[in-house]
């Protein structure tokens, strides 16, 4: 608590009025709210009974009554800018002393300088961000350890080699965002979840569809061939997080890229039969069938020549289309339309397939 400056009495005088709602125009409130957004997000990052929460806990109840303060600025009241050090980088330098050094450390340890998670739902620029580092992120953990950034990330710590640890804790460090349980973020992530939920629901009609049509024609599951390649599955899946640390009998490291590993392990799929396209088929099965929740790459980056004959040899032959027609009995906003044939000629035919 502060003294503040009292507005002085005066008449209401309608000609002066104007001046007042300039007072309210470009006002900190915003800002100072953000502030305070950041700060419950940033709670859960420390334990309720150390100095940084206990800290975090006054600023609020600070940010609280100074964001009466601000919303009173109409009246001429003068309001105090906030601290810099509350939201700038604290230098330490070799002058100071412990006791500042230490300070400024801890200052440093409570820096408003990022916002919670859940403001992408809000801002496009966070979301655009936010964007570009996980992609970052989720391209290296491929392309080091054949995993995407969710699976990296969703791995218990047992299973983390310590490059992996790194990574983890760099994606953290540089993180535009605050990726926190705290109540917002929760919803937010919440919602999401239930979005992409709906989305599948809406796509649960074609699944099917879209399953028999990776298969080859007429493919029924030999169970000999399927348990077979569900070995060589678990092989691959335990084997595509250190690929690049496989050793051969030599010593030397076997695999230099993720395809050769690709390479290997569908070599050792085709012992279980030549013919790609019924291993395709098998390994739809395992992927999309057996663990519909896995990701696909098994499938795709094994036997892809496999699935794109199978996808070819169940086009459709006739190719139906709606144009607009006063007689038609298909109506769609206010106007009718009928399906027709269309032809593709042959020589454009393998392009548009």
């Amino acid at each position: 608590m502060y003294e503040t400056k009292k507005a002085a009495e005066c008449k209401i005088d309608e000609s002066e009025l104007y001046k007042s709602d300039m007072n309210g125009f470009n006002t900190k409130v915003g800002f100072l709210t953000n502030l305070s957004t950041t700060m419950y997000s940033m709670l859960p990052m420390f334990d309720p009974n150390s100095d940084e929460y206990k800290e975090i806990i006054r600023r609020l109840k600070q940010c609280r009554r100074e964001q009466g303060a601000i919303i009173d600025a109409t009246k001429g009241l003068v309001i105090r800018p906030i601290p810099a050090h509350w939201t700038n980088w604290n230098k330490v330098t070799d002058d100071m002393t412990e006791d500042e050094k230490k300070k400024m450390d801890f200052y440093n340890r409570i820096l408003i300088s990022k916002r919670p998670k859940f403001m992408t739902d809000v801002y496009s620029n966070y979301s655009k961000e936010y964007k570009r580092h996980y992609e970052n992120y989720d391209t290296y953990a491929q392309a080091k350890y054949c995993l995407f950034l969710d699976e990296l990330l969703n791995l218990d710590e047992f299973e983390l080699s310590e490059d992996q640890i790194e990574t983890i804790s760099k994606f953290d460090r540089y993180n535009p965002l605050i990726e926190t349980n705290c109540t917002t973020n929760n919803v937010s992530k919440y919602m999401q979840s239930k979005v992409k939920e709906i989305k599948r629901s809406v796509r649960h009609k074609n699944v099917e569809a879209n399953i028999k049509l990776l298969k080859s024609k007429d493919f029924e599951v030999d169970k000999d061939k399927l348990d077979k390649l569900y070995a060589i599955y678990k092989k691959y899946k335990s084997g595509k997080r250190n690929f690049d640390s496989i050793d051969a009998d030599s010593g030397e490291v076997r695999f230099k890229t993720l395809e050769q590993y690709c390479k290997y392990i569908k070599q050792e799929s085709l012992m279980i039969t030549s013919n790609l396209e019924e291993l395709a088929s098998l390994a739809v099965v395992i992927c999309y069938e057996l663990h519909p929740s896995d990701n696909k790459s098994f499938a795709w980056l094994v036997f892809g020549e496999g699935l794109i004959e199978n996808i070819k040899a169940n086009r459709q032959e006739n190719i139906e289309i709606p144009f607009l027609d006063k007689d038609g009995a298909i109506n769609y906003l206010g106007k009718k339309y009928s399906k027709k044939k269309i032809y593709i000629a042959k020589e454009y035919a393998d392009e548009v397939y």
